[in-house]
Parts: C-alpha cells; structure tokens; sequence
C-alpha cells in the first residue's frame, strides 16, 4: 500500500514463496514499513530478508508481536514500531488503522 508519503507491505510470504515475493518488490527502492499481521513463521520468517533488502523499514506489529518476533528472528528491537488497538498511521493520502483480534 502506498500512500503520498509512505510505503507499507502489508505481511510478508510463506517462505517457500520467498522468490515470487523478491520479484514482485524488483523495482521497488523503498519500503517505509511492513505490518506483521501475526507471527506464525509461515508468515514472518522471511521478515529478516525483507528488513535487508529494505533496510529502513520498521516493523509494525502489536506489543505481543514483537515479544514473539523479534527474538526467534534475531530482530534488533529498534526495528519495530508497536501499535495499539486502534492505533491509526498516516501514509499520506491513505490511513492505516490496527485493529487488535487475538
């Protein structure tokens, strides 16, 4: 999603798509954030790759997120940005808001 401002990936691949993923993002010099909708690893264990290739891009996930991503993933904690419920970002243009559902 792309906003006047910002860009966000909205949660990443399941790693055996890793490659289709890296091909769709060719062409793409820059990705302000990616939102970790959950932390099951068929979804966030390519997070470490995409945080390379992008290197400012923060991760944007609840407080339990974090706990659950940051280590198993070797995340550095300045890499997250954590939101609340109903907790709003602005991209310009285009609005994010988190809603908790656990």
């Amino acid at each position: 999603m792309q906003g006047e401002e910002k860009r966000v990936l909205l949660d990443t691949v399941d790693p055996t798509q890793w490659e289709v993923l890296a091909a769709q993002l060719d062409g793409v010099e820059k990705i302000d954030y990616v939102v970790a909708h959950h932390a099951e690893q068929d979804h966030s264990r390519i997070l470490p790759l995409v945080l390379e290739r992008f290197s400012a891009a923060k991760v944007i996930t609840t407080p339990k997120g974090k706990e659950l991503l940051e280590f198993p993933l070797h995340i550095p904690a300045d890499r997250f940005v954590t939101v609340e419920d109903g907790e709003t970002l602005d991209l310009g243009g285009k609005t994010l808001e988190f809603v908790h559902l656990p």
